[in-house]
C-alpha cells in the first residue's frame, strides 16, 4: 500500500494509473478498508469505464459493505464487458442465490471450477488432475442408471447442506460413492445406507465411474425452484448414540435445555462479524428456566470455565473429543430442546436433523441465509434472527430471549 501510494503520486499514462488504482483497491480490500477500495475503483472507472476489472473490484467492495443491489449491477456490468469472465459469474451466483434466483444462481455457481483461486482452495478434496474431469451442468436424467462418484469440495457446512440432495441422486443412479472428510462420515453412513462413503485418497481412481461430480453441482440438477427443497430431516445418528446422550445428559432440572454456539468462521470467512462474546449473551445465560449446553467447536473449556464462575447456573461443557465427530454431536443435539447459534456448521447439522434451531446472523449474512426473511429453504426447523444494523447484536439477543419465553411457557 505504501509503494502504491507513492506510485500514484507520480504522473503516469492512463493505463498505468488504472492498473495502479486496481492494485491499491485490492490492497484496501485485503485490509478491509472497503470505502477506500471503492474510491479507487471509482477513480479507475472514471479513467477507463470499459475495463472490466474495475467493475469487478468495485463489486467486491460493495458486497463487503452490504450494498448487494449495487454489487449485482457492478457484476452485470463486468460480465457485459467480458462475457467469459468466470470469477465475476461465480460471485454473481452468490448474489442470485441470496435472492433465491436458484436457476440462474446455480448455473453461474458451476463457473467456480474455472476460477483459479477456487481450484487452489479445493485442491485438497478435488486434485488438479480431477477438476477438469468433473461433470458440470447436469440434468436429472443425466444420472439415470449410472455409477456416480460424488466429491465433497468445500467445508463441512457445504457437505452437510448439499448432502440433502443425495436421496435425489440415489433414486436415479445405479450406484453412488461419496468422497467425504472424516468428521461427518459416520453420521452420513448411518443416514444414507445405500451410499458408499470413502475418505479423500491421494490417487483417486475415477475411471470406474460413469460420472464424477462435485457435491455442490448436484444443486444445478435438483434444486432450481423453491418447491424443489423438501426441507425435511435427512440425517440421523444411530439409535444407540442418541440413547447414550440421553443418559449422559440426565433428567432436566429446568424448563428448557438449550445448546449454544457463539463463535463462527475464521478471519477469511468474516469470523469477527459472525461471532458474539459470552458477556453479550449474559441476559440469556442468567435465565433460571434454561440450562445451556456448549456446542461450540474448538477448545473452549478455559473460556467457559472463566465465565461460568460468574453464573449461578453454569454452561455445561463436554470434552472436545466427545463432540468433534458429527455423529456424537448429532446425538447430543437431539437430546436438547433447542439450539441457539451464530452462523456456523451447528445450524446446518440441527436443520438436517430436524432439530429446532435459532440462528443469530449478522446484517449481511452468507448467501445460503438469503437477503431477508426468517426461514431457509434447506431446513424447516431453522429460524433466522437477523441484525437490524451492522455490528449490533442487542436486538438479536432480545429476540432470542422472547423466543425462549414463548417456548418455556408452551
Amino acid at each position: 500500500l505504501t509503494d502504491l501510494d507513492a506510485a500514484l503520486s507520480l504522473p503516469a499514462p492512463a493505463p498505468l494509473r488504472v492498473a495502479a488504482l486496481h492494485l491499491r483497491a485490492r490492497a484496501y480490500l485485503a485490509l478491509r478498508r472497503f470505502e477506500e477500495a471503492l474510491a479507487d475503483t471509482d477513480a479507475a472507472i472514471t479513467v477507463d469505464p470499459e475495463n472490466s476489472r474495475g467493475h469487478y473490484l468495485r463489486a467486491r467492495g460493495l458486497v463487503a459493505l452490504g450494498r448487494v443491489d449495487e454489487a449485482r449491477l457492478a457484476l452485470e456490468r463486468t460480465i457485459a464487458i467480458d462475457p467469459n469472465a468466470d470469477a465475476p459469474r461465480y460471485m454473481l451466483s452468490m448474489l442470485q442465490l441470496r435472492r433465491r434466483d436458484f436457476e440462474n444462481g446455480w448455473r453461474n455457481y458451476e463457473r467456480r471450477w474455472k476460477v483459479s483461486w477456487f481450484l487452489r482452495e479445493s485442491n485438497a478434496m478435488v486434485p488438479a488432475a480431477i477438476a477438469p474431469r468433473l461433470s458440470l451442468d447436469n440434468q436429472p436424467d443425466d444420472f439415470n442408471g449410472k455409477s456416480i462418484l460424488v466429491i465433497a469440495e468445500q467445508g463441512v457446512v457445504d457437505e452437510i447442506m448439499f448432502s440433502s440432495i443425495l436421496p435425489d441422486l440415489v433414486s436415479r443412479a445405479s450406484k453412488v460413492t461419496f468422497v467425504s472428510v472424516p468428521k461427518p462420515m459416520a453420521l452420513f453412513k448411518a443416514s444414507f445406507p445405500t451410499v458408499d462413503f470413502i475418505p479423500p485418497l491421494p490417487s483417486l481412481r475415477i475411471g470406474a465411474f460413469d460420472k464424477v461430480i462435485a457435491l455442490g453441482s448436484l444443486a444445478y440438477a435438483f434444486r432450481n425452484r423453491l418447491e424443489d427443497f423438501p426441507g425435511a430431516p435427512y440425517l440421523r445418528p444411530r439409535d444407540d448414540v442418541i440413547e447414550a446422550w440421553k443418559a449422559r445428559l440426565g433428567p432436566k432440572t429446568t424448563r428448557l435445555r438449550v445448546g449454544l454456539s457463539w463463535q463462527g468462521g475464521t478471519d477469511r470467512t468474516s469470523g469477527q462479524k459472525r461471532s458474539i462474546q459470552l458477556e453479550q449473551l449474559r441476559p440469556l445465560l442468567e435465565r433460571d428456566d434454561c440450562e445451556f449446553v456448549s456446542l461450540q467447536y474448538g477448545d473452549v473449556e478455559a473460556e467457559v470455565s472463566a465465565f461460568n464462575a460468574t453464573l449461578a447456573r453454569p454452561i455445561r461443557v463436554f470434552p472436545k473429543d466427545d463432540i468433534e465427530d458429527f455423529e456424537p454431536l448429532a446425538g447430543l443435539v437431539l437430546g436438547l430442546d433447542l439450539v441457539v447459534s451464530v452462523q456456523t456448521s451447528i445450524i446446518h447439522l440441527s436443520g438436517a436433523l430436524g432439530a429446532p434451531c435459532l440462528v443469530m446472523i449478522p446484517h449481511v449474512a452468507e448467501w445460503r441465509y438469503g437477503d431477508e426473511g426468517g426461514t431457509m429453504p434447506w431446513y424447516n426447523s431453522v429460524r433466522l434472527i437477523r441484525q437490524s444494523k451492522h455490528d449490533d447484536w442487542s436486538t438479536v439477543i432480545e429476540a432470542v430471549g422472547a423466543e425462549l419465553d414463548a417456548r418455556a411457557k408452551a
